[in-house]
């Protein structure tokens, strides 16, 4: 299929209206396009993509480039790919974006091979191809791959750039074998050398290869070398390395350091908190998180609401987790779902049920989980019939398979 026949590339009405706006040049377009590509604003996009061709602009390199960022960051793969097809001419920014577009669009295989492909063309990498590259061996675990990636750039002395660096700790990172963890800890050793564990991005990804290695000290001495550059992010990932491994009090411990030090605190440092208090419990500290969850006007994120229901549950205050559910103004199906098992674990399985039949009139779609709490609810009461009722009506209202955790919940009733 041609350009000009593509999507929305054939409203002639609207290109004529935009030629007629603006003074159409090469860096006009290309503005527009990135804003498209940043907005994720396909209609308009394909619209200037029309435009290019109407005023014979398109084959310009960095309209095509632009052209092709646009497409791959708005999802629309095959038409970023028929871009870059059609330049006349590909170098290595052309080649890096195109990279980036399917590692974006998790098309990994068609990254690697065009990385060869820019081998075979003379086209030389630089450090960003190498940068995004690397995002992509950690995302599907192409553990040789990576290490071959990770010796060139050694070879080129790519690694003392922070963002291969970065990407080479991160990749790493989700490799997690000790085999693998000795190369990240030598790129940590290379960090050190080249001054970059300064660098907020290259220090947090040093903490969470320390945490998820239950090298806990390791990671809290980053955070402490860090000083005040550590950000959010960085505190966040001491902390949930010290929740994630039990170490629960400890978590906590940083968690009111960061309070102590004035650091900004967002969602996941409020989820995480929480989860450290339902594993103590502590309903003490939870209100704590809470009134800065209040002053942090986090309690608009569902996420953060969820986590809040379930920990004041475990914490063994089912009227704070009900007051906290009655203050959502418009709860998903995490939150029905956390207030129905808070209801029907913590001793009032009438509300459980009562809840699921409010669920379902608001439209909200229950999920395996919400039929699980719901039957347990029903079990409690002793409603067998009402919990066979509720159990026969799963596949018609959400039309999926029963899952293992609902056959469970109905074969304990």
């Amino acid at each position: 299929m041609g350009m000009e026949s593509s999507g929305n590339l054939g409203n002639s009405n609207a290109t004529d209206e935009l030629l007629g706006e603006s003074m159409m040049d090469e860096q006009y377009i290309i503005d527009q396009l990135r804003y498209c590509s940043s907005e994720g604003i396909i209609e308009l996009g394909e619209l200037h993509h029309a435009l290019t061709i109407k005023t014979n602009i398109w084959f310009n390199k960095f309209v095509a480039t632009a052209l092709l960022n646009m497409y791959a960051n708005c999802g629309k793969i095959k038409s970023a790919e028929m871009i870059f097809d059609r330049m006349s001419c590909t170098d290595v920014a052309s080649c890096n974006s195109m990279i980036s577009g399917y590692v974006s669009n998790e098309v990994l295989s068609e990254a690697f091979a065009l990385f060869v492909k820019m081998g075979n063309l003379d086209i030389v990498p630089n450090h960003y191809t190498y940068s995004i590259l690397l995002y992509a061996c950690g995302s599907c675990i192409a553990v040789q791959v990576g290490k071959q990636l990770h010796a060139q750039i050694v070879k080129l002395k790519f690694i003392s750039l922070t963002v291969v660096g970065n990407s080479a700790l991160t990749m790493y990172i989700k490799f997690t074998s000790a085999e693998y963890h000795d190369y990240g800890c030598a790129l940590h050793a290379q960090a050190i050398k080249h001054g970059m564990t300064s660098t907020v991005f290259v220090g947090t990804a040093i903490i969470e290869m320390y945490s998820k290695r239950a090298e806990l000290g390791d990671a809290k001495k980053q955070l402490e070398e860090m000083g005040c550059i550590a950000s959010c992010a960085s505190w966040n990932a001491v902390i949930t390395g010290f929740v994630h491994n039990g170490e629960v009090a400890y978590g906590l411990e940083v968690f009111h350091k960061m309070l102590n030090n004035d650091i900004g605190r967002d969602e996941y440092t409020c989820s995480v908190t929480l989860k450290a208090c339902s594993s103590l419990p502590s309903l003490a500290i939870c209100r704590q998180v809470h009134s800065r969850v209040v002053k942090g006007m986090f309690g608009i994120n569902l996420h953060v609401t969820s986590s809040l229901i379930e920990t004041y549950a475990q914490c063994g205050s089912l009227e704070d987790a009900e007051k906290v559910f009655c203050l959502t103004s418009t709860p998903d199906d995490v939150t029905f779902n956390e207030m129905i098992k808070a209801y029907s674990q913590y001793g009032n399985p009438m509300k459980a049920i009562f809840l699921f039949e409010k669920m379902v009139e608001k439209g909200i779609l229950p999920t395996s989980f919400t039929f699980c709490a719901v039957v347990s609810a029903c079990s409690h009461c002793g409603l067998v019939e009402q919990g066979k009722e509720f159990f026969e009506s799963m596949t018609e209202i959400t039309e999926f398979h029963l899952k293992r955790i609902t056959i469970t919940a109905w074969l304990t009733y």
